[in-house]
């Protein structure tokens, strides 16, 4: 026996026990970085399906299921299932072969592959690295307050009376602005004007007389309006007639947009890795809305909070998010807990060559 039989009779001798026990079968695509596993009947220990992790990641993957003389599958992208139940002209036993690339083939017309298989060029993550890194250095030195920010001439300031501050103080406004004019500061030679970002663009008035009254002493869209506001001066920056509606992210394939909620928490990852595979060189300003305490049905939405997200997917297909939220470097794997039962909306913006942050430390008042 060649020594090349010999161990292959090794291999068997291993694998075979396995399978009669049905533990599942484990196969690699030579060609992508695709792992197949299958889905065992506990009772007859037949093979029901078997599932694709295409990516180095259990969060991007497809499920292939016998149908008649062909095959149906489902594909699923950080949680959302964006195709469901598409039949593949494939039969099932050649799709049993473990041919990823037949697979491949079969739905490319339906599929978006660009979308399933995105990489992100090396250039374009070492330019949110950098942007990353000189955000991180400067945290350490910001402190939450309420409606606080970076006036125009440099100074924390308070949004709602302009009196102005010592320390570094900002909420989360003041904390997006602050990022925002990183971008804005080194195109323009100037910071953003506070008076220029409460401008006013959407407003709902509620089935109750006194909830209008309270709605407009509110206003529970300000921050909504704040992040489109700061996404029309970065975009008009490079398109100088940019509107509104072109801003703001409103189509979503896979996932529904409703113009006053916007979308839930929970697809906030999928939508992170559709945006950054569709606009590699954009990141996004979030503004959350949750059911304002003043309503009592519930039914009126208050955008309180905003947030910015730098979304790449590096070599290997994978969802990286430098996502800054308050004053601090939150995962996204724990966005969802911290907000639970919220809706975002999100404005996108490009990352523009040059950013600088404006220093953290006021040094032209006093402290107190």
């Amino acid at each position: 026996m060649s020594r090349t039989n010999a161990l292959f009779c090794l291999f068997l001798a291993a694998v075979l026990p396995l399978r009669a026990e049905a533990a599942p079968f484990f196969y690699k695509s030579a060609a992508y970085d695709a792992v197949y596993e299958e889905n065992l009947n506990a009772e007859t220990k037949t093979v029901e399906s078997f599932t694709i992790f295409f990516k180095p990641t259990r969060q991007i993957y497809m499920t292939v299921f016998p149908y008649g003389e062909r095959c149906r599958a489902d594909a699923v992208v950080y949680g959302q299932r964006i195709y469901n139940g598409t039949v593949l002209p494939i039969s099932w036993e050649k799709a049993a072969e473990k041919n990823f690339e037949d697979l491949i083939r079969t739905s490319k017309a339906v599929w978006d592959w660009d979308l399933l298989l995105a990489q992100q060029n090396k250039t374009q993550t070492r330019t949110v690295l950098a942007v990353e890194k000189q955000i991180d250095e400067k945290l350490p030195d910001l402190k939450l307050a309420d409606y606080k920010a970076m006036s125009e001439t440099g100074k924390w300031t308070d949004i709602a009376d302009g009196s102005e501050y010592s320390r570094a103080l900002v909420n989360s406004f003041g904390f997006v602005k602050w990022i925002a004019d990183g971008f804005y500061r080194p195109a323009t030679g100037r910071l953003m004007n506070l008076n220029d970002l409460v401008l006013k663009h959407f407003e709902e008035a509620p089935n109750n007389h006194w909830l209008i009254k309270e709605t407009f002493r509110r206003n529970p869209y300000f921050g909504l309006d704040w992040i489109k506001n700061i996404g029309l001066k970065l975009n008009r920056l490079s398109i100088p007639d940019a509107t509104v509606d072109e801003i703001e992210v409103k189509s979503i394939p896979f996932y529904g947009f409703t113009e006053t909620a916007g979308i839930h928490t929970s697809a906030l990852p999928f939508v992170l890795y559709w945006l950054a595979a569709e606009n590699p060189s954009k990141f996004y300003l979030i503004s959350y809305s949750s059911p304002s305490p003043w309503s009592e049905d519930r039914t009126l939405l208050e955008h309180s909070k905003t947030a910015v997200a730098f979304p790449t997917i590096d070599y290997r297909g994978l969802l990286s998010v430098a996502y800054y939220e308050n004053g601090i470097k939150i995962p996204i794997e724990q966005i969802e807990e911290r907000i639970k039962d919220s809706n975002i909306s999100l404005v996108g913006a490009e990352l523009l060559p040059l950013f600088h942050l404006p220093p953290v430390k006021n040094l032209s008042i006093l402290y107190r």
